[in-house]
């Protein structure tokens, strides 16, 4: 009896313990699950506790990579959701001519607002895309590819906003 009380009062100590340290505010385990690195730790720690994988998918899982031409919605719903553009570490931007075969578009697909896809004019997608760039806080590779026409006047506006953005991030 004495093995089943103590084994008893071990685990309910621990489950207290436990129930005690998972119950994080989400500001801190999203802090923490932006500090894991590499994708296949980011599913571990997902799958060790429902509070972790309600933060890290798809809030890290399909934010660290974005891999779209500039004519893309994607910067319209990043601009206006700047707490998922802090998390893309890896922005590349890709000629549009280019088959995706080549080099597979990798854009989140939960939370997009299909609404953003009337982004027609080149100042709402540069405007948007520059917004979006801004809000990139891990952003540590960023690599443009793109024949994107604009009027030269603007173009020249254009990149000096990206310039601007890209030297204001520290992660770089």
């Amino acid at each position: 009896m004495l093995t089943l009380s103590s084994h008893t009062k071990q685990r309910t100590y621990l489950s207290r313990t436990a129930r005690k340290q998972w119950h994080l505010p989400v500001e801190i385990i999203d802090l923490i699950t932006s500090s894991v690195d590499r994708r296949q730790d980011l599913i571990s720690f997902a799958l060790s506790c429902h509070a972790h994988k309600q933060v890290a998918i798809p809030r890290y899982s399909e934010y660290r990579i974005i891999r779209s031409p500039l004519q893309s919605p994607i910067w319209a719903h990043l601009a206006a959701r700047p707490d998922l553009g802090r998390n893309i570490q890896v922005l590349d931007i890709l000629c549009d001519h280019i088959s995706s075969a080549c080099r597979p578009h990798r854009v989140p697909t939960t939370w997009v607002d299909p609404s953003h896809a009337s982004l027609t004019s080149a100042t709402d997608v540069t405007d948007a895309f520059v917004n979006a760039l801004r809000s990139m806080e891990s952003l540590h590779t960023f690599s443009w590819a793109t024949d994107f026409k604009f009027h030269l006047e603007y173009e020249r506006t254009f990149e000096e906003n990206i310039w601007s953005a890209l030297q204001h991030n520290k992660s770089l």
